[in-house]
């Protein structure tokens, strides 16, 4: 039952809503609207974005992402920069590296103090290696100075993730 509507906040074809009072559902959002809430084929443009925005979310938060090419019709030419978006692919590698992932600016960067038994991946997708960063030090420190492994963007290890 096809209806040319598209949901407002996914950007996915919306049916026919069996509860009163309302002309639309989104199976994926679990959502009613009523019939001047959803966007039509004249906004399409607008639902590729919302339909992109959304895709982007579910990847990152590992939820299975319903297709993203579907259902409404391609567009003329493909951008590169949508290409170069897509997550990087893992390979595990015996002769690679430790890697560990930063959640703030996204990168990949190899583990200078991995955890034992720690899987050694393809270091194709690596931006960079973990640098050591000064931190204040404390009054036991013998040195006056302490280090830690950090982000060489963030310069922080708060958002250090080991893959």
């Amino acid at each position: 039952m096809k209806t040319r509507k598209f949901c407002p906040k996914c950007g996915r074809p919306v049916v026919k809503s069996c509860t009163e009072g309302y002309a639309f559902q989104c199976h994926a959002c679990d959502e009613d609207f009523y019939r001047f809430e959803v966007l039509t084929t004249r906004q399409i443009k607008q639902v590729r974005e919302i339909r992109w925005i959304a895709y982007q979310w579910e990847t990152k938060n590992d939820y299975t992402p319903h297709s993203f090419k579907k259902p409404y019709p391609a567009p003329t030419h493909r951008r590169n920069s949508q290409r170069e978006s897509v997550t990087p692919q893992l390979v595990e590698d015996e002769d690679g590296s430790e890697l560990c992932y930063c959640n703030n600016c996204g990168c990949y960067l190899i583990d200078k103090n991995p955890q034992s038994g720690a899987k050694k991946y393809n270091t194709a997708i690596v931006r960079g290696e973990l640098e050591q960063c000064p931190e204040p030090a404390d009054e036991e420190s013998p040195n006056n100075e302490e280090y830690f492994w950090g982000c060489p963007n963030c310069r922080t290890d708060n958002y250090l993730t080991d893959v």
